[in-house]
């Protein structure tokens, strides 16, 4: 029986970070290394070629599949990553229903049998496949919450860890992105990716130790995952839910709300006009409370 290639990276933070490429941007005729070093990627980038390749978003000549031309559709993205995983992943995808199955080790010998890889690369493309699954909100039913395995943790927790894994790259690349609107004059969209970079933050905060902070203000919150509590806490209620859990002062909450106001004017049609030096001051104030969510993670 032929032994089948299962995707992998050696860095699972680069799967979310890519896959935002995948759904932000318009893809070249042929997709290549490039594409992915113009767009901020480093010595990775061939790698991740072939990853996006052997997921299923280009074929063989490297062009984009219809399943990236799907992807980019939010309300279809999710479907279309769940296709894809039970395609390239399917010893895996196959053990979602059986609890008794997702014990790393167990999962680790699946790739090993299926690929003939060695250890090393088989935990890797376990590590891939679960961050896939996060991106693409597939969770693991809640009985197997208690299998711990060389620092992975199988589940819900898992999924919980790897969100907020991917919440702290989108911060990086929000904040980042901010500057490099600003240079380049586009000064609402500057305003508008700070702020998306300070809510990645404010959400990963709130999401340490299984959500201790938002349940123990708010206990008969049910909610299992960052994307829930997303959901749930947009705008102004983000901002009251940091203040309820104490990460916000009562009087910092004034500062922050402004700026909130500010993104809001910056991504809605209005007359809203921010100077260069206006823009510098938002960029600086946002990054200031992000460092201090940042801190408090870290604590």
């Amino acid at each position: 029986m032929p032994q089948q290639h299962m995707p992998f990276v050696s860095d699972v933070a680069w799967i979310p970070r890519v896959l935002r490429l995948v759904q932000t941007t318009i893809p070249p005729s042929k997709f290549t290394a490039d594409h992915l070093l113009t767009n901020g990627f480093g010595p990775e980038a061939p790698q991740l070629v072939r990853f996006l390749r052997a997921v299923g978003f280009l074929d063989d000549l490297r062009h984009p599949t219809a399943a990236w031309t799907m992807y980019e559709m939010s309300e279809a993205g999710n479907r279309i990553l769940h296709q894809l995983l039970r395609k390239a992943y399917a010893p895996l995808y196959e053990t979602f229903l059986e609890p008794q199955l997702h014990d790393m080790r167990i999962l680790e010998s699946l790739v090993e049998r299926a690929t003939g890889y060695p250890e090393r690369t088989s935990r890797q493309t376990v590590a891939s496949y679960l961050s896939l699954c996060a991106v693409a909100h597939l969770e693991m039913p809640a009985e197997e919450e208690r299998l711990e395995h060389d620092g992975f943790i199988a589940g819900r927790s898992y999924v919980v860890i790897q969100e907020m894994s991917d919440l702290l790259s989108t911060a990086t690349f929000e904040l980042e992105a901010a500057h490099v609107c600003f240079d380049a004059g586009a000064l609402r969209p500057a305003h508008v990716s700070a702020w998306n970079g300070y809510v990645a933050l404010a959400l990963m905060r709130l999401a340490v130790d299984d959500f201790a902070a938002v349940r123990a203000v708010r206990p008969r919150w049910r909610g299992r995952t960052v994307a829930d509590l997303a959901l749930q806490t947009p705008g102004r209620k983000l901002i009251d839910l940091l203040v309820e859990a104490d990460l916000l002062s009562v009087s910092d909450e004034v500062d922050v709300a402004r700026l909130m106001r500010l993104r809001d004017a910056a991504a809605h049609p209005t007359a809203f006009r921010p100077s260069r030096h206006d823009t510098e001051r938002y960029l600086d104030s946002v990054l200031t409370w992000s460092e201090r969510l940042r801190q408090l993670t870290l604590a």
